[in-house]
């Protein structure tokens, strides 16, 4: 399987950037809350083996994460060696306004994408996630990625709200987990690695 998948992932950097610079100045006047940073440093106990999934840092530029305003991320491919299939996982934390808002048609078009159809809630498990199909019609060969995306505070678990800042306001810190397949292949290893991931997530990122 290609690396495609976490190529667009610096646009959902670029998208938070907008609303880090409107607003940097206002939210963070008093500087980095200590629950921010205690939940960002979280982020570097994500596991690197999830089951069978071993996983490779995808380092994002410096510059990008610090205009974006997120106070941390993970970025990693995971690959099952066994199945030879490949998922990203991206994961950042900050402040709720810019985390909440930026879902992938807003962080996608920069490279092209398009959503192909509306987005659909699936489980996984007791998590409820965003799911979409975004899809690159310009480009010579057919590129489509499958697309799956939910929030959770420190204090509740994954969540696909429909109204994310509104449920989300009251919220010290936010974290938002992507995770991106190829839609061209021939099956989506997604639900299963989520099925792993996601209490893994869980057991690092609660309180």
């Amino acid at each position: 399987m290609t690396a495609r998948p976490y190529l667009p992932t610096a646009a959902f950097l670029v998208a938070v950037a907008g609303a880090g610079v409107a607003h940097g100045l206002y939210t963070d006047r008093w500087g980095q809350s200590p629950d921010r940073a205690a939940a960002a440093a979280k982020l570097a106990d994500v596991p690197r083996t999830i089951g069978p999934w071993v996983g490779e840092d995808r380092p994002m530029d410096p510059a990008e994460v610090a205009a974006a305003g997120v106070d941390g991320y993970v970025h990693r491919v995971y690959r099952n060696p066994a199945t030879r299939q490949a998922v990203t996982l991206f994961v950042v934390c900050g402040r709720p306004g810019p985390v909440s808002v930026h879902t992938p048609d807003v962080c996608y078009q920069a490279s092209g994408f398009m959503m192909a159809g509306r987005p659909a809630r699936e489980s996984v498990g007791p998590a409820e996630v965003w799911s979409a199909v975004m899809a690159k019609p310009s480009a010579a060969v057919p590129e489509a990625l499958a697309v799956r995306w939910a929030w959770r505070t420190p204090t509740a678990g994954w969540q696909a709200p429909d109204r994310p800042r509104v449920s989300f306001a009251r919220s010290g810190v936010l974290y938002k987990a992507y995770v991106l397949t190829d839609r061209t292949a021939r099956t989506d290893p997604a639900p299963d690695f989520m099925a792993l991931a996601l209490p893994a997530l869980d057991r690092v990122l609660a309180d």
